[in-house]
């Protein structure tokens, strides 16, 4: 993820957070979930049950940005490697498609949260914003999806290649 995108993520999530409601008990319970769950949730009480399942999802679902880049640090040096000892195009290829998946992961979950943002805040309709979320809701689903298969296939071909 460029600079550009992780400093973005950022404030997106700051935007999220700082819209929560700020009653002590809400306050103390979402301290205590975002404690054990050790990441900060994006769940609105005072936002429509569709968003908030929407929301859900993308906090389910945004620790994996950890692991696809991670994942990504893997699969340069293994192709690092496979260049340093000229091997195979088959095993560049595989990496080279290992990579390709989880950029679009990447890029698919960097966008979805951006967009999301960027119109969500400007539907005033309730029937208007229920259709927005129900198409959000089936995006979000894709993304989880693509992101899901993405590691997978990056697993597997770090695990299947025999290149050190």
């Amino acid at each position: 993820m460029n600079l550009s995108r992780f400093v973005f993520f950022i404030f997106l999530l700051s935007s999220f957070c700082s819209c929560k409601n700020d009653s002590t008990a809400d306050s103390k319970d979402a301290t205590a979930n975002s404690a054990s769950a050790g990441q900060v949730s994006t769940v609105d009480s005072t936002q429509p049950p569709l968003f908030n399942e929407i929301m859900t999802i993308h906090d389910e679902i945004m620790p994996q940005m950890n692991d696809i880049e991670v994942l990504k640090q893997n699969v340069r040096m293994k192709m690092d490697s496979i260049d340093a000892l000229n091997g195979s195009e088959e095993y560049r290829n595989q990496f080279r498609h290992a990579m390709s998946e989880l950029n679009r992961a990447d890029n698919m979950m960097s966008d979805w949260m951006f967009n999301f943002k960027e119109n969500y805040d400007t539907i005033k309709s309730d029937k208007v914003r229920q259709t927005f979320l129900e198409s959000e809701r089936a995006k979000i689903e894709g993304v989880k999806m693509t992101m899901s298969e993405s590691i997978k296939v990056a697993q597997m071909t770090l695990k299947n290649t025999p290149i050190k």
